[in-house]
């Protein structure tokens, strides 16, 4: 799942062939999301492609299989409905694309989770339609699984702030109550999901209990404005077992190259760690980190390829000033001496066929 702006998703409807160009379908009772009146028939057309991972994400995490087909349509914002006794969620693409850029990944992501609890909570039986009480259970339900997939209170709140009114109506609460509903959902995720987390900092990297036992990280957002490639604070957390390590400030890892090859130091640990290709992973799923060097064998030191015979060193992540390079007599070792007199090694055949962007260990060379 790459850069899901759009909560949608791309279901493959083999049993309604006609969906896969536009089709009219008539409206009965509608839940929708911020109440604006639904028509009484809209054109719909299947949906995103980059949007079957943002479903998935959102029944994986309620546990319930989907009893439900999305669609995009021609409705103000997204709905769900029940046509001819099928569920669908509708949705309005150009809606979702501006809230996702305007306000947050979150937002979409909160719209769609609110549409699929109206389903899975089975209001959309009820005659009628949209009212209040529906309303705050969907929002609850949102809050749940926006907390159980990682977003913070605010973030799961964002799409609520972002348009509704505080003055409610027949069929919709106002902002207040709809923020608290929201709260709720997220604070009854939260009470439970803290207990499996722990304070106890790990000791290293890399076996636990005769096991090997690597850290990872969960990306929690995915940036949209220039440099596409730069990691805010908060858009990602690392653990290792139940150990959420600090990013506020870099006290316990820091960033050496936020490229397509995110590169982490970790000082207690002395070891760097890394993420190949960290613009094509999924949020809020774990990711395993990689490690440069065997777990018993930790170095302050690192080098990184650049484009031509380039590279820089890392000194227990601050860049190094190199005064020489040279091979071994054997040619085997690519030899590297700092400005401070150290001189580190590391095979020229690894550093040959290390792509471009990769950390490589170094040794010093006694």
């Amino acid at each position: 799942m790459r850069k899901i702006l759009l909560i949608l998703a791309s279901l493959y409807i083999l049993d309604m062939p006609h969906v896969f160009s536009q089709t009219k379908l008539n409206l009965g009772y509608t839940c929708s999301y911020y109440g604006e009146k639904t028509p009484s028939s809209v054109y719909t057309f299947t949906s995103d492609n980059e949007a079957v991972a943002a479903l998935k994400l959102i029944t994986d995490a309620s546990g319930l299989a989907p009893n439900f087909k999305i669609l995009a349509a021609d409705v103000p914002n997204a709905a769900a409905v029940i046509i001819n006794n099928q569920r669908f969620i509708l949705y309005n693409q150009t809606f979702m694309y501006n809230i996702s850029q305007r306000v947050n990944y979150w937002a979409s992501i909160s719209i769609l989770a609110h549409e699929i609890g109206h389903h899975l909570n089975g209001h959309s039986l009820v005659p009628g339609g949209s009212r209040p009480s529906l309303e705050l259970e969907a929002d609850k339900f949102s809050g749940f699984i926006l907390a159980k997939l990682g977003a913070s209170l605010e973030e799961a709140q964002s799409a609520i702030k972002a348009i509704v009114s505080e003055n409610g109506s027949t069929t919709h609460p106002g902002k207040s109550a709809r923020l608290a509903a929201i709260a709720n959902g997220w604070y009854s995720n939260k009470s439970s999901v803290n207990s499996s987390v722990t304070t106890d900092k790990p000791s290293f990297f890399g076996q636990k209990d005769g096991k090997m036992f690597m850290p990872y990280y969960i990306k929690r957002d995915t940036i949209t404005s220039a440099p596409y490639n730069y990691y805010k604070l908060g858009s990602f957390e690392v653990y290792y077992g139940g150990y959420l390590f600090n990013k506020e400030p870099w006290s316990e890892f820091t960033i050496l190259e936020p490229d397509k090859i995110l590169v982490l130091y970790f000082f207690e640990q002395q070891r760097y760690l890394y993420i190949d290709n960290h613009e094509m992973d999924p949020i809020g799923v774990k990711i395993p980190l990689s490690m440069i060097a065997p777990w018993s064998v930790p170095s302050p030191y690192c080098i990184i390829k650049r484009e031509g015979n380039r590279f820089k060193v890392y000194n227990k992540a601050k860049s190094a000033k190199v005064i020489n390079q040279a091979f071994s007599e054997s040619g085997y070792f690519k030899l590297i001496t700092l400005d401070n007199g150290t001189r580190l090694r590391v095979s020229y055949e690894v550093f040959k066929n290390t792509g471009i962007g990769m950390p490589i260990s170094m040794e010093i060379d006694n």
